[in-house]
């Protein structure tokens, strides 16, 4: 099985407004990505203390939810599932 890109693992515990364009990039990749044969699963999501859910779904394009998230201080989290 291979491993996940070290790009990838490097973003764990990052804020999301913390990002570089390059690392952004390569969590936008994988954001939403789905397992392939030979490789592990991969999720990645964001925590956030205190952000009403509702705010979140309101928002009408993904890059304006992630405006939200940015404000709102989001961590990346990054688990590997193999």
């Amino acid at each position: 099985m291979t491993s996940p890109p070290a790009a990838l693992l490097a973003l764990d515990g990052r804020r999301l407004d913390s990002l570089t364009p390059a690392e952004l990039a390569v969590f936008q990749r994988y954001r939403n990505g789905r397992p392939k044969d030979g490789r592990p699963w991969i999720s990645v999501g964001l925590g956030t203390p205190l952000l009403d859910p509702g705010v979140l779904l309101s928002a009408p394009t993904q890059a304006q939810a992630d405006d939200i998230l940015k404000h709102a201080g989001a961590v990346i989290c990054v688990r590997v599932y193999d």
